[in-house]
């Protein structure tokens, strides 16, 4: 299983980055977890173990990307925060900003709390929800 810190730049080189540029999100569209956390509910039950590691449990949310930016993760051993920014370019998108809150079960496996999600369009200089228009 990929492990979220060979993907993610260190929070330092982030902070450099996110101060360079303005990347606070105009919006973020909440996402759905329901059948995320069904989906955990599932591999927990047939003793799959990266349920009960978050870092795991963002990068199968995520879909296992090749590359992922952290920009802040906050929190403790029962709740999560998570800032990440992940590469697209596709439809007109060039990345997305995802906030993502985690929450430990008593089984010990993460659960998705909230999950919302931004976008920068090519050649747009913050995050928003408003549709891209494809450069195709």
């Amino acid at each position: 299983m990929r492990t979220l810190s060979i993907y993610c730049l260190s929070l330092l080189f982030c902070s450099a980055v996110v101060a360079a540029e303005p990347w606070l999100p105009l919006s973020y569209a909440e996402q759905p977890t329901r059948g995320f956390n069904r989906l955990i509910s599932e591999s927990d039950a047939n003793q799959e173990t990266w349920v009960k590691d978050s870092d795991a449990v963002i990068l199968e949310y995520l879909g296992a990307p090749d590359e992922v930016e952290v920009i802040s993760k906050q929190g403790d051993n029962q709740l999560l925060e998570v800032t990440l920014m992940q590469p697209l370019n596709r439809a007109g998108v060039e990345s997305a900003l995802y906030l993502l809150q985690l929450s430990r079960t008593e089984s010990g496996t993460w659960q998705l709390k909230k999950a919302r999600m931004a976008w920068r369009c090519v050649d747009q200089g913050r995050f928003d929800t408003r549709r891209c228009q494809d450069a195709y």
